[in-house]
């Protein structure tokens, strides 16, 4: 809950809006602020799991991974170095298919 939030139920994924004067309006009006919404598809939640993974453990045991998911892998895991942990979140960008190619910096730079 508040402006910007993003919350998920299910395989659904919302956000609310990020104008503080129109949350604020909303929410005096007891009305959802929610601005926009995606339903995940498969390929959505398979990605999402991953990336969760990868970014949470630093480590993906691809067999059990494959599994859960009902895939077929030729590999076995993927683990990350104490030097590589530094660069996860680099890694895990080739998987996140919404993320634009030329994303412009808003955030924490990645090293």
């Amino acid at each position: 809950m508040g402006v910007s939030a993003i919350s998920k139920i299910g395989g659904l994924y919302y956000q609310n809006t990020d104008d503080l004067a129109l949350y604020t309006e909303w929410f005096n009006r007891q009305q959802h602020a929610i601005c926009r919404g995606v339903v995940l598809s498969r390929d959505d939640k398979i990605r999402r799991d991953l990336i969760k993974d990868l970014i949470c453990h630093c480590y993906l045991d691809m067999d059990k991974f494959a599994a859960e998911q009902q895939l077929e892998l030729t590999e076995n895991n993927i683990q990350f170095t104490s030097t590589g942990r530094l660069l996860v979140r680099r890694f895990c960008r080739i998987f996140d298919r919404y993320l634009p190619v030329q994303q412009q910096q808003k955030f924490s730079r990645i090293i």
